[in-house]
């Protein structure tokens, strides 16, 4: 079980207001919201790095969600020093104040259980909680607390030595391969693969007759790229990411996404999606697989739909936006599929 997650066949979809949808209708009856929210618990138990599964009138099923699976409605029981968050359907939790940490668009969240369930505050809930609480004194953790810088080379190549890499898969990503390069990627398009590690994804891409720059932090990546693949068209480099970025402007019709966003400090996750965007020519295409985790740490540090949205929103279109299909058994549920034009 530490390899791959139990997932039941069904799922289902979580939207941002936390409530369960259902052919595109919200779900409104209150047996079935406390059910939902009652149950939530991690596919692997202890292991709070794994998907969530709950149940739905009996039914277990696995949960999608854009943004945290617990969104509060309402708070009561206020104290001094913690207070309960109500969830749609009347389902609640104690939260003590130094619990709660706040993200970059002054968000409270708060991780609920022993499967630390990621919960949010609604606008509403978070503006009673505001009203009643002394502002002056009240001083939530930072959703990143004492994150380390990790964009280095010596970071990296340190993995690459102790061999213990969890986003080594031996081959290409094979949910790259079930989509294949998004269709407004021309023959002959220039592609570039930043922390494309042993550079399985890199390679794959450059068969599809894409002129391909394939990019890490680390110099023994590149080495060993260079061991698999002794014979590949792909041009390895090593070389800091983000000055690569932003000396490359309009320099690639396309650019991957697979394990580089999860694994960079998520404070600079804005200034790389500033790099993606400089180094893309006019319409170009950002495209590739997105981990969705709810935990703190890291890395592969948490991201969830909404986050994603925010911070692409002003950057680029969105042309394709899903869970992925084909996913590695680890990494079902776990992965998001899009392709995101550049805006002008």
């Amino acid at each position: 079980m530490s390899e791959s997650s139990y997932l039941p066949e069904r799922k289902i979809e979580i939207d941002k207001e936390g409530f369960p949808v259902f052919s595109g209708l919200r779900a409104d009856d209150e047996t079935l919201l406390f059910e939902y929210a009652k149950n939530l618990k991690r596919s692997v138990e202890g292991e709070n790095k794994f998907p969530l599964i709950t149940k739905c009138g009996g039914v277990e099923v696995w949960v999608e969600s854009f943004d945290c699976p617990l969104v509060a409605q309402s708070i009561r029981a206020f104290s001094e020093t913690s207070c309960e968050w109500v969830f749609p359907g009347g389902y609640s939790a104690k939260v003590s104040h130094n619990q709660m940490s706040v993200d970059r668009w002054e968000r409270l969240h708060a991780f609920i259980g022993k499967d630390e369930i990621p919960a949010v505050f609604s606008r509403k809930a978070q503006a009673e909680f505001l009203s009643k609480i002394n502002v002056e004194t009240f001083r939530p953790q930072p959703y990143w607390p004492n994150v380390d810088e990790v964009s280095s080379a010596s970071r990296w190549d340190s993995a690459y030595r102790e061999e213990k890499q969890g986003w080594e898969m031996g081959g290409v990503n094979p949910a790259l391969s079930h989509y294949g390069l998004p269709s407004l990627l021309q023959e002959g398009s220039s592609v570039l693969v930043p922390g494309a590690g042993r550079g399985h994804d890199a390679e794959w891409i450059s068969q599809r007759k894409a002129k391909v720059t394939a990019l890490d932090f680390s110099p023994l990546a590149q080495a060993e790229f260079r061991m698999s693949y002794p014979t590949s068209s792909v041009e390895y480099r090593s070389d800091d990411v983000f000055e690569y970025l932003k000396a490359s402007s309009e320099s690639f019709d396309g650019i991957f996404e697979h394990t580089i966003f999860c694994a960079i400090n998520p404070s600079r996750r804005l200034e790389y999606l500033d790099g993606v965007y400089n180094a893309l020519k006019a319409d170009g295409i950002y495209f590739g697989l997105f981990f969705q985790l709810s935990w703190v740490g890291g890395p592969p540090f948490g991201l969830t739909q909404w986050e994603l949205n925010e911070l692409i929103k002003d950057r680029f279109n969105i042309k394709a936006w899903e869970i992925a299909e084909g996913s590695h058994p680890r990494r079902k549920g776990r992965e998001l599929w899009a392709v995101l034009q550049k805006k002008s």
